[in-house]
Order: C-alpha cells, then structure tokens, then sequence
C-alpha cells in the first residue's frame, strides 16, 4: 500500500498538503490541488480512513443492536434508522445480542473504543444504572424496547394503554373469558401488555382465569405451543390476546390445523402490525406501532447527541392504534 508521504513527495508537496486534499478543505489552490488528485489516481492510493476518523474522533458509523433478526417488527425501524442515518452522513451497522448479555457487551466495546460515534438498543440485557452511566459518556439511544428507569434518551409506544385497548376491544365486542399468550423472556414491553390485559379484565369486573394465562417465547413456534396448551383447556375462552403478531400467526395456524374456526369460535389479537398480520388468511387484528417514526425519532436523537447536545434525556411515547381485520369478531 502507498505511504502518503510518497504522495506528498511526487506531487512536490507536504504531507499536510494531501491530508488536506483528502480531507476537501477549501484552504488548498486549486492547481495543486488537481495535482495531488491526479497523483493520487495515478498511484492508486488508499487513505487510511480509520487512523483519519480516530483522530478525529468520529467514525461516522453508528451501531444499532437487535436481539434477532427473525422477528419481522425490527424491519421498518432499522430501514428508517438507515435512511435517517444516510441523510447525515452516518453509515449504518445491524449486530444481533441474541438476548446475551455477554455479546451485548462486547458490541459496546466498539462504543466505548470509537469503532462507532453512536449506538441504538432495540434491546439491552443491561441495568437501568448500566445504561444510565454509559449514557452519561456516550451517545445511546433505546428504541421500541427500553430498560425502565434508565436515564437515556427513549422512543417507545405506551405497551399497557395498547394492551389494555386491545383486551377492551375484545370484551366491547362480547367476549368475557380472555386468553393471554405471553412470553417467559421479562422484556418490559411484555411485562407491560400483560399489566395492560390484567387492567382491562379488572376494570370490567372479569376474572382472570389462570389456566387462560400461557407464557412462552416471542416466535410463531412459542405461539403453536401455546395454543396447543389452550386446547386440552376444558372450557376454552372465546378470545386471545397475543403479545406479538408472530405468536398469534403460530397460535391461529395450530387452532385452524385442530378444526377450531377463527374467529367465528375463537377471536385472535395480535400486536405489532408486522407485514405478515396483513398478508395471513385470515388477516389478523392486531395493534399498530408507528415502526417508522420509531426509527426515524431515533436516529434523529441520536445524530444530536453524536453532534454534542447537551439537553436532558427525553422520554418519547409515540401514539399506537388498532388495526381490526378477520381474526375477530
């Protein structure tokens, strides 16, 4: 690889001369300039853009974390994310933590050691004080999933009033025993669309039946086996409220395999609104979140932190709404 210094020497300038080229500030004639461009072509050379952006101290990179890429609700927020980042200037990397903490860590490393300028969490298996510190030190975001009573910046929907308007829904429309499928991974928005269901049979004076309460995973599996559970039930419930769209297309799936009609014996709900509610037959119910905005505040906050502002954290709850097809009635 070509050393500037041999650039710097053929072009009959310094070295200064060519990082300054390089870099298009305005300072350089614009003969000499054209000179280093066309050495430069002519010998092929390659700036060494990580040395550049240490010593700037920006690499104009921004890591987004993920726990899967499975899960189909991560896609229109990271693809807003990316173009809101392309806007600034910044370049995009997508890393997936499994739900570990130990490779969520190690991926911070690449924060902490300026591989990247910012970092956005659509999950952290870190403390609320954890996230809190790093924020304090570096430009973070938490996005759709966040850590409660971490002091950093935060765009999110409201995941108990959703959950609670879905459940309403369900019981406005007749229904009186209301299923729950939930999830055995303690993610503060599951834990609070279960908060949501519980308010809603409470408020309207239903009991909660815990044989109607499942927990598994986040997935289409978890959502077969949920429901495989529900039909041993002797006395099945009229409706299910499902925490995600991909358990409620594994629970309907394994409910119409068993001869049971959606919805005319049992109503589904999902939430999300991933591409797939729309596309399933039958098009599922299910709660809408603003996966777009949610990508696009984001990135947003983010680009101000990595540009030094220096204002509060916000908390940031977009509206949600619901989305009614054929998998309730």
């Amino acid at each position: 690889m070509k050393a500037i210094k041999e650039v710097a020497d053929k072009a009959m300038v310094s070295v200064a001369t060519v990082s300054r080229v390089i870099n298009k500030s305005p300072t350089v004639a614009k003969a000499t300039r054209d000179r280093v461009l066309s050495v430069i072509a002519e010998m092929d050379y390659q700036p060494n853009l990580i040395g550049r952006h240490l010593r700037r101290s920006q690499t104009k990179k921004v890591l987004v974390l993920i726990p899967s890429i499975s899960n189909q609700f991560y896609s229109k927020i990271i693809t807003k994310i990316e173009t809101i980042a392309q806007n600034h200037g910044y370049k995009t990397m997508v890393c997936i933590s499994h739900s570990d903490r130990k490779i969520e860590l190690e991926y911070i490393e690449m924060l902490t050691t300026k591989v990247v300028d910012g970092m956005i969490f659509l999950t952290s298996k870190l403390s609320a004080k954890e996230l809190s510190v790093l924020a304090q030190k570096y430009s973070i975001v938490q996005c759709s999933e966040f850590v409660e009573g971490s002091q950093t910046d935060i765009v999110s929907i409201d995941n108990e009033k959703a959950a609670f308007d879905a459940v309403s829904f369900l019981i406005g429309k007749g229904h009186r025993s209301v299923a729950f499928f939930g999830s055995i991974e303690k993610y503060n928005s599951g834990i609070l669309r279960e908060k949501g269901y519980r308010r809603a049979m409470e408020e309207n004076e239903l009991v909660i039946d815990k044989n109607n309460t499942f927990f598994d995973g986040y997935s289409y599996p978890s959502g077969e086996r949920m429901a495989m559970n529900l039909l041993s039930l002797e006395r099945r419930p009229s409706a299910i409220f499902c925490i995600s769209d991909s358990i409620a297309i594994g629970c309907i799936k394994k409910l119409v395999d068993c001869g049971v009609r959606v919805p005319e014996e049992i109503s589904v709900m999902g939430f999300d609104d991933t591409s797939i509610a729309k596309m399933y037959n039958p098009a599922i119910s299910t709660v809408a979140q603003p996966q777009v905005e949610i990508g696009e505040l984001a990135m947003e906050l983010l680009v101000k932190r990595m540009t030094g502002d220096k204002q509060p954290t916000s908390f940031n709850i977009l509206p949600h709404h619901l989305v009614i097809r054929k998998t309730t009635r």
